[in-house]
């Protein structure tokens, strides 16, 4: 009767056997193993234990996939890793969407592969949904659910078009779920809210003449920080703005309140494409889209002008990803405070909608024109602010 260890020593030959195949046709009877003895072992275990049911098909894979990797080596011919997947993805979507979306992208799955390490050279087929939770668990004790929920989108969009593909046999983020916003934390949360004319008045004061431009285009044209900031000279003549929002893609027309008018009348001429805030233009173009350090500069005269707290500079040890409290007061909040003046100022629902770019559920923008002349008349009637 055989002993155990030859029992085994016969069950390796056959193994060998099987996991292995001819490299040089040219001298028969040369074979090298695929898989060396320890391997095979290893992914006949995975085989055995998916088998009981003790594993699921994801780890199964997972599991063989790290085998793979660690005897042939992330960059072995075939081998598609995570960051690399990630990398394809974000190559194919250049073009496709906005400057601005695209860096959304790039930062949350950037932000993935830092925090997977050295795991982000492990095979594509190796992600697990364990290792996206975990992500998201750390992620949430950094920033806001909203902020967390927005980087799992990206992640899905990676994973479930690499599975559509028959890259991956399964997808790590099919069954996963975004974070829920509980009440409590809406309850604590800060509600942004409209300027008074006072406040606005504050401001002027302490910004510069370009930022008073700004502030000044923001509240009577009601339009975001980065469609002001991009404004060229061509898109303000004539006594209207005309624009496609960067946000919808939608275009627009809207007359300029007389303060406008006079702010362009004052200019030296230039070209049709100078910038009409020089500095800020450059600043969110430099920044691919984002506004994020224009949003910086406004919430510093928030403060001069004694409307906000200032920020501490304090390390709290958790990053700069980390959540931080927010002000009720932002440039945005230029937008809630024009859209209320033309109320105030009577101007119909059609009317603020067009101007302000709100897309309606009640009157459909097919059937509802609103002429320039209604618009202009509304915009004079909104309230002058004096620095």
């Amino acid at each position: 009767m055989a002993t155990n260890t030859q029992t085994k020593s016969r069950r390796q030959r056959r193994t060998n056997r099987w996991l292995s195949c001819p490299q040089d046709s040219t001298q028969p009877g040369r074979v090298d193993a695929l898989l060396q003895p320890v391997d095979a072992e290893a992914v006949l275990a995975i085989l055995q234990t998916a088998r009981s049911d003790k594993a699921s098909q994801a780890e199964c894979h997972a599991a063989i996939a790290r085998v793979f990797t660690e005897r042939r080596g992330s960059d072995a011919q075939g081998v598609v890793t995570i960051e690399r997947l990630i990398q394809k993805w974000l190559l194919s979507r250049q073009g496709e969407v906005t400057a601005a979306s695209f860096v959304r992208y790039e930062d949350s799955l950037g932000r993935f592969i830092r925090f997977l390490g050295a795991e982000a050279q492990l095979p594509a087929i190796a992600c697990t949904e364990e290792m996206v939770l975990r992500f998201r668990a750390a992620r949430l004790a950094q920033v806001s659910p909203a902020t967390v929920n927005a980087d799992l989108n990206v992640l899905r969009f990676v994973f479930s078009r690499a599975h559509r593909q028959g890259i991956l046999p399964i997808d790590p983020t099919g069954e996963l779920k975004d974070v829920v916003v509980r009440r409590e934390a809406l309850a604590g949360a800060t509600e942004r809210r409209a300027f008074t004319k006072q406040e606005i008045e504050a401001l002027l004061r302490v910004a510069d003449k370009e930022w008073r431009g700004l502030i000044l285009f923001g509240l009577y044209t009601v339009q975001r920080l980065k469609d002001v900031a991009l404004l060229t000279r061509g898109q303000v003549e004539g006594g209207v703005l005309r624009l496609v929002r960067g946000k919808t893609g939608a275009p627009a027309v809207v007359p300029l309140h007389p303060c406008l008018r006079a702010i362009v009348d004052g200019l030296p001429p230039a070209a049709a494409s100078t910038k009409l805030f020089p500095k800020a233009g450059t600043l969110v173009e430099a920044h691919r889209g984002r506004t994020s350090q224009l949003s910086n500069q406004f919430y510093s005269l928030l403060v001069l002008a004694g409307l906000a707290a200032k920020r501490s500079k304090r390390n709290t040890g958790r990053g700069h990803g980390m959540r931080r409290t927010t002000s009720e007061l932002s440039y945005h909040c230029l937008r809630h405070t024009g859209n209320t003046w033309l109320k105030q100022a009577g101007a119909g629902e059609a009317v603020v909608r067009d101007i302000v770019g709100h897309e309606s559920t009640d009157v459909s923008r097919l059937y509802t024109h609103v002429d320039d002349q209604t618009k202009a008349a509304a915009i004079a009637r909104m309230p002058v602010v004096e620095a």
